[in-house]
């Protein structure tokens, strides 16, 4: 079992001993301890591009000067996070197809050493755009644990809200 299997039964076998709904808060608490980091995506780990081509802009704004992009099934590292709008990352790519003008269906396919520019993570509806490079599990079965892991937090978010309104 990998740490999350563990903290979600954890989990679950001590919600269901909690008599209290004040004793949630602890429980909450234990778990969001042995909990793996779950960011998305992971700064300095490297990301396959799945569900379509990735737009690499020059800032973070998604109107900015467009530099490029990285196509399906072609890698980028995360450099940094955005702050103006989620989802946004710094990527650095030695895949990306360098664009002189706005894209067409006749782009000019020449390669490039490396870029580093802003692309979307995400969709707005919050769907992932990218896939970590180095899975031990299948796509599928990593978005159904971290979708769990969401699920969990958010019930131990929505308890201490709970809490502290009451």
């Amino acid at each position: 079992h990998d740490a999350l299997d563990t903290s979600t039964s954890d989990f679950a076998q001590e919600v269901s001993e909690v008599s209290e709904v004040s004793e949630v808060s602890k429980v909450c608490g234990d778990l969001e301890v042995h909990l793996p980091a779950l960011d998305y995506p992971r700064l300095g780990d490297q990301y396959e591009v799945h569900f379509r081509p990735a737009l690499i802009r020059r800032f973070e704004h998604v109107e900015s000067d467009l530099l490029g992009e990285v196509r399906v099934g072609k890698s980028v590292t995360i450099i940094k996070h955005g702050t103006e709008s989620p989802g946004r990352v710094q990527i650095y790519t030695e895949d990306a197809l360098v664009m002189p003008g706005y894209i067409s269906d006749e782009i000019n396919e020449v390669s490039t050493p490396g870029i580093s520019g802003w692309i979307s993570s995400t969709t707005y509806n919050g769907s992932r755009l990218l896939i970590q490079r180095d899975l031990k599990e299948t796509p599928l079965l990593e978005a159904a644990r971290l979708e769990l892991a969401s699920v969990v937090l958010g019930t131990c978010e929505w308890f201490r809200l709970s809490d502290t309104s009451s």
